[in-house]
C-alpha cells in the first residue's frame, strides 16, 4: 500500500482493500455476499445525507469514508461483473470454434 506524504492512504489502497475483502475463499463473508441490490439502501441513505449537508451548507464536516466505501464497493462489483462477462464471452467463443 502506498501512503501519501501526510500518512493517509490513497484511493488505490482502498481499491486494493475492497478487492481483498471480495476475494473468494479468503475474503470477508459479509462483503462476499454483497450485490448492487444489497448495497442500494446504503447508497440511498448516503445520498440523503449528502443532500442534507448541502442544504445546511455543511459539506466540509461531512465524513466521506462511507460514500467512498460505497463507490469503491460498486466499482468492485462492476469490475467482477465485467470480468465474468468477458470470461463468459471467451468460453462461448471457444465453444463456437469447436
Amino acid at each position: 500500500m502506498d501512503t501519501r506524504d501526510d500518512g493517509r492512504k490513497t484511493l488505490a489502497d482502498l481499491l486494493d482493500v475492497m478487492a481483498a475483502l471480495r476475494t473468494p475463499d479468503t475474503g470477508c463473508p459479509w462483503d462476499l455476499e454483497q450485490t448492487f441490490a444489497t448495497i442500494a439502501p446504503y447508497t440511498i441513505e448516503e445520498a440523503y445525507e449528502v443532500a442534507d449537508a448541502i442544504e445546511r451548507g455543511d459539506l466540509v464536516d461531512q465524513p466521506g469514508h462511507h460514500r467512498a466505501g460505497l463507490v469503491v464497493a460498486g466499482q468492485r462489483l462492476d469490475h467482477e461483473r465485467a470480468a465474468l462477462h468477458v470470461l463468459g464471452a471467451a468460453r462461448q467463443e471457444r465453444v463456437q470454434d469447436r
